[in-house]
């Protein structure tokens, strides 16, 4: 019975979490100066399937029940993923601020890198992502997730500054 308690407590946190989010935050604006990028909630829709198939096996198995051919290792993954697309809309865990002419990239609310938009050479157009690398690097700076709120200003950004997205 504990674990089934602690299991919808740990689920519950990400869901409040969402909810002040969603209430907190503007989805998009007009300037091409100071804009926030960040997974859309749409993502949402993945990730509490894999959340709720989770909590369900942990509840049957905690029961008494049998899940043929799922391990735990199944289990670990699905929460893995699940918490991992739930937690994303959230402030500070996926995110790409522009604030004038700095463009700050933070993953995992600690990861965070700063760069000079001036300093940006080209952009790279990928399958899933935007990636971004400066002048005199040959490494990526930072991605972008081609599915963020607020793409289209960053696009206008590039065009203004003169950066191609090849």
């Amino acid at each position: 019975m504990k674990y089934i308690v602690s299991t919808i407590t740990v689920f519950l946190i990400p869901v409040i979490l969402n909810l002040l989010t969603f209430v907190a935050s503007r989805s998009t604006t007009e300037s091409i100066y100071y804009f926030v990028m960040k997974p859309t909630k749409a993502i949402l829709i993945i990730g509490w399937p894999c959340a709720i198939f989770f909590m369900i096996c942990i509840i049957g198995s905690s029961l008494g029940g049998q899940f043929k051919g799922l391990t735990a290792g199944v289990f670990t993954v699905m929460f893995i993923i699940g918490v991992i697309l739930i937690l994303s809309p959230v402030k500070g865990f996926y995110d790409t601020t522009v604030d004038g002419d700095l463009m700050t990239s933070s993953r995992l609310w600690v990861i965070k890198k700063t760069v000079n938009i001036s300093e940006i050479d080209y952009c790279v157009r990928t399958r899933g992502s935007i990636d971004v690398y400066i002048q005199g690097q040959n490494k990526k700076a930072c991605a972008i997730d081609s599915m963020s709120t607020n793409l289209r200003n960053f696009y206008d950004r590039m065009e203004k500054e003169g950066i191609e997205i090849v």
